[in-house]
């Protein structure tokens, strides 16, 4: 995917006289450019994005399981089914409902 934001403000007037002027000019195109990266990010990169537990941290994929082509190979030295009993093809990630179209 590919994004790009662009954000431009001016002040005039009284307001362009205060000492505080720059920096506040600085801090709404900051907020402007951060909402239109959520907006981007969210339509153009939706297919990269997990969901996060609480606390923020990523949620951990969830385990699958492969079937093997049969004969002419060394057995596999690990258990068939995944710890838990989870089995067969993994269902499509859900998205949060936030990141829902």
């Amino acid at each position: 995917g590919f994004m790009e934001a662009t954000a431009r403000l001016g002040v005039s007037g009284a307001e362009a006289t205060r000492p505080q002027a720059a920096d506040l000019l600085l801090r709404r195109a900051m907020e402007d450019l951060n909402v239109e990266f959520e907006f981007q990010l969210r339509r153009n990169l939706r297919r990269w994005l997990v969901a996060a537990a609480p606390g923020g941290a990523a949620v951990a994929p969830p385990v699958g399981r492969e079937e093997l082509p049969s004969g002419g190979g060394a057995a596999p030295s690990g258990p068939a089914t995944p710890p838990g009993g989870a089995a067969g093809p993994l269902p499509p990630p859900e998205l949060p409902p936030a990141l829902e179209e």
